[in-house]
């Protein structure tokens, strides 16, 4: 009686402690700005491979160009991949392809894929992504890429290993994608200060940071 007892007393224990673990999770807020530093000129490189049915094959290295431009006087910004600038696509292989600035804290994003859409393009073409300040746990809106649904979760924090670097306290960022008869996951590490360090694509594509 007692050994059961003990044992019932342990797992009601272990469920108390889960349950305040993850309500205070769902309660953590954190300002997104301060781990998506936006600065024109900024240069990243990136090792690229992928998991496959054959096993995992290793790319060349991606770069990830911070580059900014101005729509109505305010200053834009765009991740490249590549210094010349003259491809016709704006990183569609960067994270959150397309424009992007912050406002006041708030994540602002316009779709825009194509380099000749800047040329007509206009702050009422942004909208909100992400508020100030960012809650974990909480679904933020479905953001719709074509026939793409996506979904977005930040938390919790994690240290992350990346050869013989460990890079801690990142913020995790999972990315729900819905493309009707498929399902995709992605989640993204970012650390304060630096901005993306690890990206895990549904497809099987990673991307980790080179310094």
């Amino acid at each position: 009686m007692t050994k059961r007892f003990n044992l019932a007393w342990r797992i009601a224990i272990c469920t108390f402690v889960f349950c305040v673990g993850a309500q205070g999770l769902m309660g953590q807020q954190i300002d997104f700005s301060t781990y998506l530093p936006l600065k024109d000129g900024d240069v990243k490189t990136f090792a690229i491979s992928s998991i496959t049915t054959n096993g995992q094959m290793v790319d060349p290295p991606a770069l990830s160009v911070c580059k900014s431009m101005r729509i109505e006087e305010k200053e834009i910004f765009y991740f490249d991949e590549d210094l010349s600038g003259t491809s016709a696509t704006v990183g569609p292989n960067l994270f959150c392809h397309g424009a992007i600035y912050f406002d006041e804290g708030k994540f602002m994003v316009a779709p825009i894929f194509w380099r000749d859409d800047f040329k007509t393009a206009k702050l009422s073409n942004f909208e909100m992504l992400f508020p100030n300040p960012v809650e974990f746990e909480t679904p933020y809106k479905v953001m719709r890429v074509g026939k793409e649904q996506r979904t977005y979760l930040f938390g919790p924090m994690e240290t992350i290993t990346i050869g013989t670097r460990d890079y801690e306290n990142c913020l995790k960022l999972t990315i729900l994608q819905d493309r009707g008869s498929s399902h995709y996951t992605d989640i993204v590490w970012f650390q304060k200060g630096v901005g993306v360090v690890k990206w895990f694509r549904g497809t099987g594509r990673m991307e980790e940071i080179q310094e």
